[in-house]
Formats: C-alpha cells, sequence, structure tokens
C-alpha cells in the first residue's frame, strides 16, 4: 500500500506546475507522463532500489523532465523527498507520503489540463462550424406560422 499523502509546500508545488503549463501541450503531457511514471514506480515499488535513483544525463529524462519548464522537475522531486546529488536526483529510503502528495498533484495538473486542452478542440470546431453555417441559405417556411 502506498503512503498516505502528507503536507507538501503546495504553493511551490503550484509554482512548478505553473511553469509547466507555460510550455506546448506536448511538452505538458510528456512531462507530466515522465514525472507520474517515476513517482508510480517508486511508490509502486517502494523496495527497489532501481527506482529510487535517476541519472541527470539520461537523455530522455533531459528532454521531458530536467530540460523543461525551468527546473520544474527537481523542484517536484525535492518536494517528494529527492536528494539532488552532482549526477543523480536519489530518494534515500522508501517514499514517504511526500511522493504521494506530488503525484497527486501532478494527477490533477495532468487531468485538468487535458480538459482545458479538449475544450479548446471542441471550442474550436463549435466555432469553424458557425463560420460553415453563416454562408448557407436559411431555411425556408412554408406555412403554418404565426407569421403568415
Amino acid at each position: 500500500p502506498e503512503p498516505e499523502a502528507a503536507a507538501i509546500d503546495s504553493a511551490a508545488a503550484q509554482a512548478a506546475l505553473e511553469r509547466v503549463r507555460e510550455g506546448e501541450v506536448d511538452v505538458q503531457e510528456n512531462f507530466c507522463a515522465a514525472m507520474l511514471k517515476v513517482l508510480n514506480n517508486v511508490l509502486q515499488n517502494p523496495t527497489e532500489t532501481k527506482f529510487r535513483s535517476l541519472k541527470k544525463g539520461n537523455a530522455t529524462l533531459q528532454a521531458k523532465l530536467f530540460g523543461v519548464a525551468e527546473g520544474a522537475a527537481m523542484q517536484l522531486l525535492t518536494l517528494a523527498g529527492w536528494e539532488d546529488g552532482a549526477e543523480v536526483v536519489a530518494l534515500a529510503a522508501a517514499p514517504d507520503g511526500r511522493c504521494t502528495a506530488v503525484r497527486d498533484a501532478v494527477l490533477r495538473f495532468a487531468e485538468e489540463e487535458k480538459m482545458n486542452q479538449l475544450r479548446k478542440e471542441r471550442d474550436a470546431k463549435i466555432a469553424e462550424q458557425i463560420e460553415k453555417d453563416k454562408g448557407r441559405m436559411p431555411e425556408r417556411r412554408y406555412g403554418g406560422g404565426e407569421d403568415d
């Protein structure tokens, strides 16, 4: 079982996620997917040390986490109890409630951003249909109305 969510600096977590929000949609999605994978791996496998160490030089982690959003990944991992070393970011012991809390914050953010993106796409489709409809001829009505 995962540890219960513990109190974290919510303002700091929100500030990090706001920096992620400033990026392109695909960058946001990649960031959230990678961060959730890292946190879920360590929460679901608390005794596996391989999940508690991330190499800063790893190209995939650089592209999806460490190299985007002005240090948001490091800020979130630090809030989750990870320690920033010279070459690796590591969780010294089994994850605690801070990891759960950060994972939950990232998950809420990802879901919120996905809904916002879906709304934008829907609104664009509606606007496009309205423009198409402006060029159509008005429907003709035959009899039966009060205005006849």
